[in-house]
């Protein structure tokens, strides 16, 4: 629940209660989650006629409420945070995510996380909110995130981001960074309430002289390429028939240089994750795309490998003026089918 007041006479259950309406509305509209869950409908092994698996389809209906970061939520908000930063070298790994998680959690009037309505104790699906990188400037961790921003920029946005990262606390040329994380599976329906919440509350704070007044918004867009998908073939058995010890030995080693290289990229351009960042990018100021380093998790690199997707990040900044427009595109375009 929120402890601070917001705009006018509106306080902490004026804006739980307004959480509470938005998702009522989001439900009331036919935007519960309707999940496809693919249920392995297995066959007795010794019929003949029924080789195959049959697949059906279930339909299951999940109704998902918004709720503002509260402590239980650290691991969870943790762990979002880190979809953001998914590498696992020495400029990430110096990051304090605790430090950020808990600067997320203690900010009472600016973010919503998503978690199912029968379970506000669990583990957040989602979390929309930001930190004001100029308010925050002296924590060690907040300007090792604009120094890790500015290591990744293209030589043409290097002097626009530093610019706006130079600009005196208090100027009103403020930034922020913007997280807007959700699980994988979560549907991207839940963005435009969300965003709608996440304007609105910027609004009060701003009228109760809160430090959100912000020029740019910065985004870390999850984005990928596709690649021709690296799956191994499995390594020969005691199989006679196979290939001979000698020939073994120089297929296992082809394959380890195979297992080197780098695949190659398919003529896709960079895709996103999140619907949502289309339309962003579309209302950026500026943007620029930097890789993510063979320094993440060897699950994970081997999971992007395996079915074809090149990972990357695009930041896109955002002048304050767009940023209703783009709430309005996201009510207009993200709908449910």
């Amino acid at each position: 629940m929120r402890k601070g007041k917001a705009k006018g006479e509106k306080d902490a259950n004026a804006d739980s209660d307004k959480k509470r309406k938005v998702s009522e509305e989001v439900n009331e509209k036919g935007k519960k989650r309707k999940l496809e869950k693919v249920v392995d409908n297995e066959e007795d092994e010794e019929s003949s006629s029924e080789a195959d698996k049959e697949v059906e389809n279930e339909v299951v209906q999940v109704d998902f409420d918004f709720f503002d970061p509260k402590e239980i939520d650290y691991h969870g908000v943790k762990h979002l945070l880190r979809q953001t930063f998914p590498e696992t070298g020495e400029d990430v790994e110096s990051f304090d995510f605790g430090a950020l998680a808990d600067l997320i959690i203690e900010q009472k009037l600016i973010g919503s996380t998503v978690k199912m309505a029968d379970e506000p104790d669990s583990d957040p699906y989602a979390l929309l909110t930001l930190i004001n990188l100029h308010h925050h400037d002296a924590k060690p961790f907040v300007s090792k995130l604009k120094e890790y921003i500015k290591s990744k920029a293209s030589k043409g946005a290097l002097k626009r981001i530093s610019d706006i990262f130079a600009s005196p606390k208090g100027s009103g040329r403020d930034a922020a960074l913007v997280f807007s994380e959700r699980l994988i599976n979560m549907p991207p329906q839940i963005a435009p309430p969300m965003f709608e919440m996440f304007v609105e509350e910027l609004e009060w704070a701003v009228a109760d002289k809160e430090p959100y007044d912000i020029e740019y918004f910065i985004f870390i867009s999850k984005t990928y390429r596709e690649t021709e998908p690296q799956v191994e073939d499995p390594e020969g058995s005691d199989d006679d028939s196979g290939p001979s010890g000698k020939a073994r030995k120089m297929m296992k080693v082809k394959k380890k240089k195979r297992k080197q290289a780098v695949a190659p990229a398919l003529d896709t351009g960079n895709l996103y994750f999140q619907q949502e960042d289309e339309i962003i990018e579309k209302h950026a100021e500026f943007t620029f795309d930097f890789a993510i380093s063979q320094d993440i998790a060897p699950d994970a690199r081997r999971t992007f490998s395996d079915h074809g997707i090149e990972p990357a990040r695009r930041v896109l900044v955002v002048h304050k003026d767009k940023i209703p427009v783009i709430v309005a595109e996201m009510k207009q375009k993200i709908v449910v089918a």
